[in-house]
């Protein structure tokens, strides 16, 4: 039996059960849902619906082998740990009658609290916007379906999918119609995005978001309409539930409009204008910065506004990580890496953004299963060149300007708080859709050139062509 603990507040050790069905019929079914409602979507967009397909079944592939072979990378650890503390939130939550975990009768169904049954809330066990949202938000799939790590996995495989799609798009938005579809077929098949796609973690939920946040930014970028902003940041604030680094993106956007705002005022303020919608934008922006700044609102992960810019605190956070994660699994960065002094973050930022984006590399291997780590970064560097050997056509395109701006501080932000090998390989996945897109411009140029074959009417009308010269003759 296969069990895992985990403290609650009061620091008394919960044992989870991790065991499930060999046969799990509502996994089975909610996989068969998902792929029904997947080949529906899949036949109303022809241009992408191959790329769509495909990806579903790539997915698919991977949960049943997770399911029913042998566990699939990076399976073990959060996935597991995010699944039973769904479980565990419904079976401590409000929802579920008398029930309470074997051994912990005490505590009841309000573990979390502390309180009697009837002092005990549904708000109690929410969340908020921090890590312990995607557990709670599996729990209420599991108030209606009873447990089902298989189901889990169905929802992230039609997550996973979605995010293709939002890859068409995007690519298209920018570029054009056959860059979008390369990208998503890129998107489709990708090692760890797949792998991703298949198991109960945040990474799929994020990357859709993220990617259809973006559509609305490069929609933005071309037309200037607030509405399009409006839907982007509330994509992005939906973000904030599943990981706090995505509001950097929803300020870095922020930073944008407002400068453009700043320059068309400038100028109109030279010609003798003033612009009265640069002049609301300004206010609305600026009152909001300083609302967050006086109101001292917390950002899972980031912070208050003042902690953004508290260098020290960056140094503190990146050596808190580097002594917590991946000594155990030997996927630790090297020692140096770690940051001692503000004056350090000068060349352990630039470090760790490439430790981030291709670790590990050959070098650093320790264990077999680095080998899958070493791969993708070669993917990732493959990727990193095409985008530096054409930035200057992606930086002309103002869509995809506009798109690159906003993610950078994103990848930022997982390069400080980044510290072994299997968590970049994890945060890289959460941002590659984007690099695949300011890829595809490239991809799009790629053809594949085939040998002519003459018809058997072309080598007819030859054959006539010969005869009757010869009869001329």
């Amino acid at each position: 039996m296969l069990t895992i603990q985990k403290l609650n507040d009061f620091g008394v050790p919960v044992e989870i059960v991790l065991n499930r069905p060999p046969l799990d019929l509502t996994g089975l079914l909610g996989l068969i849902l998902v792929v029904a409602i997947l080949l529906i979507v899949s036949s109303r967009h022809k241009s992408i619906g191959l790329a769509l397909v495909v990806a579903l079944i790539v997915r698919c592939a991977s949960v049943l082998f997770h399911e029913y072979i042998m566990p699939l990378p990076d399976s073990t650890g959060d996935a597991l740990s995010f699944e039973a503390m769904a479980w565990d939130y419904t079976v401590h939550g409000p929802y579920t009658g008398s029930q309470t975990v074997p051994g912990h009768h005490i505590l009841g169904s309000c573990a979390y609290t502390g309180l009697i049954r009837n002092q005990c809330s549904f708000s109690m066990h929410y969340p908020g916007p921090n890590s312990d949202f995607y557990p709670w938000l599996m729990s209420l799939v599991y108030l209606v379906t009873g447990r089902s790590f298989l189901l889990l996995q169905s929802i992230s495989v039609f997550v996973g999918v979605l995010s293709v799609y939002a890859t068409w798009l995007l690519g298209s938005e920018v570029w054009n119609d056959r860059a979008g579809r390369r990208a998503a077929w890129v998107m489709a098949l990708y090692p760890t995005v797949v792998m991703y796609s298949a198991l109960p973690l945040r990474e799929a939920y994020l990357t859709c978001i993220l990617m259809f946040g973006l559509v609305w930014v490069a929609r933005w970028s071309r037309e200037g309409k607030v509405r399009q902003a409006i839907w982007a940041f509330l994509l992005f604030g939906v973000g904030t539930f599943f990981h706090g680094a995505i509001f950097l993106v929803a300020f870095a956007f922020l930073v944008v409009i407002a400068s453009k705002i700043l320059l068309r005022g400038g100028q109109s303020i030279i010609r003798g204008r003033l612009r009265l919608t640069a002049l609301i934008g300004l206010i609305v922006i600026g009152g909001g910065l300083l609302y967050w700044g006086l109101s001292g609102a917390y950002v899972d992960k980031l912070g208050r506004l003042t902690d953004i810019f508290d260098l020290q605190r960056w140094v503190s956070y990146s050596q808190a990580k580097y002594y917590a994660d991946g000594h155990a699994s030997n996927s630790v960065y090297p020692g140096w890496t770690a940051p001692e002094t503000v004056g350090d973050l000068v060349w352990a930022i630039p470090v760790k953004i490439i430790y981030l984006l291709f670790s590990p590399f050959p070098w650093d291997m320790r264990t077999p299963a680095h080998l899958i780590g070493v791969i993708d970064g070669l993917l990732y560097l493959g990727l990193i060149i095409i985008i530096t050997r054409n930035i200057k056509t992606i930086w002309l395109n103002p869509a995809a300007r506009t798109v690159l701006l906003v993610i950078l501080p994103f990848i930022f932000a997982y390069a400080i708080g980044t510290s072994n090998f299997g968590t970049s390989i994890r945060h890289r996945a959460k941002f590659v859709g984007v690099l695949i897109m300011l890829s595809s411009f490239w991809f799009a140029r790629l053809v594949i050139r085939r040998k002519p074959i003459d018809s058997e009417e072309n080598k007819t009308g030859q054959n006539q062509n010969i005869t009757n010269s010869i009869s001329n003759n």
